[in-house]
């Protein structure tokens, strides 16, 4: 329930501009009873963000079979994403927290830093099918992996943050969802090896149809 309210908060206000005070009248504690749950504000933040990471993993490595194509592990990521965040506003939530806890990033990615909250899994996600993908013949074998892959990062990020940045009654999730999707099919029909049916690249717009 805590973590709830303090997404409605976030999503109202901003993560910079929600303290532990407004949390608490939120949820109808006082502050002291309140950081019986969380010791501060950054911790609450931080449990958001590892929960949604978690729920994702749980998610998506529940669409996984045994020996499963690179180019299938990227469609079933995208899936995932579409199952957990869909037409919800939550994935705003969680890159706000992001940017409030990692400043640095995209500046800083996984493997330099020790505290990476979700980034780390999508970018392993999106590192080892790409992989996968180049050894398997889908993809071109010149392109350099970890770069399209915190490419994929950063680009997301930035279509959400613009996304986040309007006022709230302006936010169109379906119209961002829309973007992804076409961002994401243009990077990997971009690195596609000549000659892949270009059908095998198509990513759904929801769950149950494609578009």
């Amino acid at each position: 329930m805590i973590m709830n309210r303090t997404k409605d908060l976030i999503l109202k206000n901003g993560a910079e501009n929600v303290n532990m005070v407004d949390i608490a009248e939120e949820v109808e504690l006082s502050k002291a009873t309140l950081y019986l749950y969380f010791h501060s504000k950054e911790e609450l933040f931080r449990e958001i963000c590892n929960t949604a990471g978690r729920q994702f993993m749980e998610v998506f490595r529940g669409r996984l079979t045994d020996g499963q194509q690179g180019i299938d592990v990227l469609k079933q990521f995208w899936n995932s994403y579409l199952d957990l965040f869909g037409e919800t506003e939550d994935i705003l939530i969680i890159f706000d927290l992001k940017h409030y806890l990692n400043p640095d990033y995209p500046v800083l990615f996984p493997e330099e830093q020790d505290d990476p909250l979700i980034v780390s899994d999508f970018y392993m996600i999106l590192k080892g099918a790409l992989t996968r993908g180049v050894q398997e013949g889908f993809f071109d074998p010149q392109i350099n992996i970890e770069i399209v892959s915190k490419a994929i990062l950063s680009l997301f990020s930035g279509i959400i943050e613009s996304a986040a940045k309007l006022p709230q009654e302006e936010r169109n999730p379906r119209l961002m969802l829309e973007e992804l999707r076409k961002l994401f099919q243009i990077i990997l029909k971009g690195i596609a090896c000549q000659g892949l049916e270009p059908a095998l690249l198509e990513l759904p717009l929801s769950l149950g149809r494609k578009t």
